[in-house]
């Protein structure tokens, strides 16, 4: 019996049909750096304090991430806040649901999306018209 090699098909499929292209990359990089200029611009306008740091994180930050032909893309992105810089008005600490309500009002602070940032158990969800949404 013969062997059949099929690995230069199997390999352009994964990189045509799969992986996303050097393109689709940076397309997503420019979507997840604009979600963090309008955050950091949402807390700056309510004068909240900024995230310490903020990590892309899941298949993104893995490099997992697949095609999609609806352009259904979760780009997480983390934002990591010193505890004592979540506090309420009143300066008492936040609860988890008050930390992402603070992240959600500063998504949505000009009003410009058509689907507004939503809180969800465990992350703000801004989605876009186009399919994809940042976590």
């Amino acid at each position: 019996m013969a062997d059949i090699n099929c690995n230069a098909e199997m390999t352009a499929y994964h990189r045509d049909e799969v992986t996303l292209s050097l393109a689709q990359q940076k397309d997503m990089r420019v979507r997840r750096d604009a979600g963090r200029t309008r955050l950091e611009n949402g807390l700056d306008t309510a004068g909240k304090p900024q995230p310490r740091e903020v990590r892309s994180q899941g298949s993104y930050q893995m490099r997992t991430m697949v095609q999609d032909p609806d352009n259904d893309y979760d780009i997480d992105d983390g934002a990591y806040f010193r505890h004592d810089d979540l506090k309420n008005d009143d300066g008492v600490h936040m609860s988890p649901l008050g930390a992402r309500q603070r992240v959600c009002d500063a998504l949505k602070w000009d009003g410009r999306f058509n689907r507004e940032a939503e809180v969800k158990n465990n992350c703000v969800r801004q989605t876009y018209e186009k399919g994809y949404h940042i976590d």
